[in-house]
C-alpha cells in the first residue's frame, strides 16, 4: 500500500508545529544552539508520541472490519517509510 501525502487541513502542519515548537537546527551560536537543542528535546518528544500512536493504529492492518483494517494498513506503510528513511540516514 502506498502512502497518500493529501493532508486533511488547508494548512500544512508541519511549519505550524516548528512554529509551536521553535526551530532544532544548530546555528553555532552557544546561547541559540542552547535554546534549540530544548525545542529538539520538545521535537522529539511530540516525534516519539505520534509514532506510538501510529504504531497503535498499525496492529489494524489485519482487521476484519474495512475501514479498521485501512486504517491500519496505511498507518503501517507510513511507518516502514518512515523506518527506511531512518535506516539510509545512517548508512
Amino acid at each position: 500500500m502506498s502512502v497518500k501525502n493529501e493532508p486533511k487541513f488547508p494548512i500544512e502542519l508541519h511549519p505550524l508545529v516548528q512554529k509551536l515548537v521553535g526551530a532544532i537546527e544548530p546555528v553555532g551560536q552557544t546561547e541559540v544552539d542552547e535554546l534549540r537543542l530544548l525545542n529538539l528535546i520538545d521535537h522529539m518528544g511530540l516525534l516519539d508520541k505520534m509514532v506510538q500512536a501510529a504504531i497503535s493504529v498499525s496492529r489494524n492492518a489485519n482487521s476484519h472490519e474495512g475501514s479498521v483494517k485501512e486504517a491500519g494498513q496505511y498507518a503501517k506503510a507510513a511507518l516502514e517509510n518512515i523506518k527506511d528513511d531512518i535506516e539510509r540516514a545512517f548508512e
